[in-house]
């Protein structure tokens, strides 16, 4: 599932990054990578706070979508 459809405080493992090779090479720049733990600190129509190799990151729900736990 898309990580924008978790439960917020929830732990997860990165499953799969979709999309293009842009927006694969940008969330993995971001440090979402394949095997990542991840947690879901805050949700709001879509878009996510994550918690992710020690920092929070924001994503849009554009990008969230690409994400699956």
């Amino acid at each position: 599932m898309p990580i924008s459809m978790g439960s917020v405080g929830q732990s997860y493992v990165i499953q799969r990054i979709s999309g293009n090779s842009e927006v694969r090479a940008y969330l993995r720049s971001l440090g979402f990578n394949e095997g990542t733990d991840v947690r879901l600190i805050s949700q709001l129509n879509g878009d996510v706070i994550v918690h992710v190799k020690d920092a929070r990151v924001a994503i849009n729900q554009e990008q969230a979508r690409h994400i699956y736990v």
